[in-house]
């Protein structure tokens, strides 16, 4: 059995393939910035703020709907 070796393949972040969308939305968001999103992506934000040292504050705005504002 021949095993081809590939060289200079950068080695990925430990976490790259494990962000959900709103944790990558979450990272980005500058002080001031906000997304909606519903409750279940809205405990997602609220766990990657935990995880990444963000600081967000949340409010229901509709059935369902949540707004989240990074303030730190």
């Amino acid at each position: 059995m021949k095993i081809k070796i590939d060289k200079k393949i950068p080695l990925p972040d430990r976490n790259s393939n494990r962000l959900t969308g709103i944790a990558v939305a979450v990272r980005k968001l500058e002080v001031g910035d906000s997304f909606q999103c519903n409750s279940r992506d809205c405990r997602n934000a609220q766990q990657t703020q935990r995880r990444h040292g963000v600081r967000l504050s949340v409010r229901k705005v509709g059935d369902d709907l949540y707004r989240v504002w990074r303030i730190a």
